[in-house]
């Protein structure tokens, strides 16, 4: 593949509860921060899960941010204060992408 670089961008997902003022908070902390540049949420995912021996069942949002490496504690805190769940998901993916794409985000990190 040419111009695919391996870097040190991430990418990590999060689900939150459907609550725009959750979503709105984690979004507008983790952009004023400039420690991601670029967060996608999709709405409405239906989530299946254990919960203290039971199944559970309910919708969430996924947010997906893409950021370095350097940033990731900041940003597990940064959710983990806000978010609601006493044990939040937050799945981390190593990524590889393309030159261009690589330094627009660290350009636009601190």
């Amino acid at each position: 593949m040419k111009n695919i670089k391996k870097n040190n961008i991430i990418i990590i997902l999060c689900n939150i509860p459907c609550k725009k003022n959750i979503l709105n908070i984690i979004i507008n902390n983790l952009l004023k921060k400039k420690i991601t540049c670029c967060i996608n949420y999709i709405n409405n995912i239906k989530s299946i899960f254990f919960w203290k021996n039971k199944i559970k069942k309910t919708k969430e949002i996924k947010i997906i941010i893409k950021t370095l490496y350097k940033f990731k504690n900041i940003i597990i805190k940064l959710i983990e204060k806000n978010h609601p769940y006493k044990i939040p998901e937050i799945l981390i993916i190593k990524s590889h992408t393309n030159n261009k794409y690589y330094k627009w985000i660290s350009n636009n990190l601190i």
